[in-house]
């Protein structure tokens, strides 16, 4: 059992051996000469490039756009008496369409919570570019 033992450290010793001047063999590579004025050269480029201004997905008109549909909707669901205007044919449509492919009943609490949902997404919306526009300037600040 010793003798294997012994052959089993003198194959390992031999294997760490070889394996340290096959290491030391080997010459790491040194870059070029010009290799770091090529490297600060491009940094210096894209450093002198005018950053970009990021441009909005919706623009403001079409914020305006969204927020008088969204103004008007939440304004008929509220404001809306059934008793000054006939909004019968409507309604008869709306049911009937309803019935036929939503099969759900939509309330005007409903219709009214989904406005205010909507309206709350955009203003979050907007908050959050206007957070992420000032983180970047402040990373171009500093």
């Amino acid at each position: 059992m010793k003798a294997v033992k012994n052959m089993n450290s003198n194959i390992d010793n031999s294997a760490d051996k070889l394996l340290k001047k096959a290491i030391g063999a080997i010459t790491p590579e040194s870059p070029g000469e010009g290799f770091v004025l090529t490297v600060m050269q491009k940094v210096q480029q894209t450093s002198l490039q005018p950053a970009r201004k990021a441009e909005p997905l919706i623009s403001w008109k079409g914020w305006l756009l969204i927020g008088l549909i969204a103004a008007g909707m939440f304004s008929m669901v509220i404001f809306t008496d059934t008793s000054g205007f006939n909004f019968d044919t409507i309604s008869d449509h709306y049911r009937h369409f309803a019935v036929n492919y939503l099969s759900v009943f939509l309330s005007r609490f409903f219709v009214a919570g989904m406005v205010i949902l909507a309206l709350l997404f955009m203003v979050q919306v907007r908050l959050v570019a206007w957070r992420y526009d000032r983180m970047q300037n402040a990373g171009h600040e500093s």
